[in-house]
């Protein structure tokens, strides 16, 4: 069974594509750049992580060739952008990509690294577009790594770029640029509530979540309470179910990131939670009962 870390980390991700949909969207627009990374300096520089640099032509940038053989996943450290000059809440690391014959599926990576020691990752993991995955062979077409620091101030230390491969392959990476996005409004005047409440929300909401998620857990853990457990369980699926819907409402009428996010992700959470418990717990209560059964034969 998936760890309840795994599980969290998992969907919040899923939680998560809205938001970076909504970034991509706004990278659209012609920002410039406030620091880029070129591969022929790096090389110079005796810098150069990973692959080897194809020089371009006059008027043609330097480019990044990897030619990955393994199979299995593997890391591959491309480069890093220290103190990078982030005063926006919303920036993203954008470039080109082209590659041909990769097996599996692989994405681009890149993150956050910041003063009090968190770190933050956003993947290129999505199906189509910007953001989506490496696999197979595609002409050149550009990349981006989005991410909204949800005003956590100061920017962060250090942003870390890796390609990830599930497979061998051959590719090559343009230079890449980093840039602002100033166009997210984390509140506006018509939002259903405001920011410090939309933290409360997701606090109150992922406290009362784990509770009746520890409580089902050690009833179900001794085979005690099954009629309390299988209703506590169908409440979060319906009540994750409905909560989900207001979240993906919420989004497609304009709310901003205060409003949308905690509703999706306690119902995400809630919703999948309460149907796999509903999935598993009955079977594992007829289990426990025919052992009793089975136990009380013997005696």
């Amino acid at each position: 069974m998936m760890t309840s870390h795994c599980f969290f980390r998992t969907i919040k991700t899923v939680c998560m594509i809205p938001l970076l949909a909504q970034i991509a969207l706004a990278a659209d627009a012609p920002d410039q750049p406030i620091a880029s990374v070129n591969w022929g300096q790096l090389k110079d520089k005796g810098e150069l992580t990973s692959g080897e640099v194809i020089r371009g032509n006059e008027g043609t940038p330097d480019r990044l060739k990897i030619v990955h053989p393994k199979t299995g996943s593997h890391s591959i450290p491309l480069c890093e952008i220290n103190a990078p000059p982030i005063k926006t809440a919303s920036y993203a690391l954008r470039g080109t990509i082209r590659y041909q014959n990769v097996s599996g599926i692989g994405y681009l990576e890149m993150w956050s690294h910041f003063p009090d020691g968190g770190e933050y990752f956003t993947r290129t993991i999505a199906t189509n577009g910007a953001m989506q995955t490496i696999t197979g062979t595609s002409p050149e077409r550009e990349f981006l790594l989005p991410f909204h620091t949800l005003g956590k101030s100061p920017a962060p230390t250090k942003l870390v770029v890796n390609l990830v491969l599930n497979g061998p392959g051959e590719l090559e990476i343009g230079p890449i640029e980093l840039i602002p996005i100033a166009t997210m409004a984390t509140t506006t005047a018509s939002d259903w509530w405001s920011g410090s409440t939309g933290g409360l929300i997701g606090g109150i909401g992922g406290a009362l979540l784990g509770l009746i998620g520890a409580l089902i857990g050690a009833l179900a853990r001794y085979g005690k309470g099954k009629k309390v457990v299988l209703t506590l369980s169908a409440i979060l699926a319906a009540a994750g179910a409905m909560i989900l819907i207001v979240g993906i409402c919420a989004l497609f009428v304009g709310q901003s990131y205060n409003v949308y996010y905690p509703l999706l992700l306690i119902g995400a959470l809630s919703g999948t939670c309460g149907a796999s418990l509903l999935a598993i717990l009955p079977g594992r209560f007829r289990l426990q009962e025919l052992r009793r059964m089975q136990a009380m034969d013997l005696a």
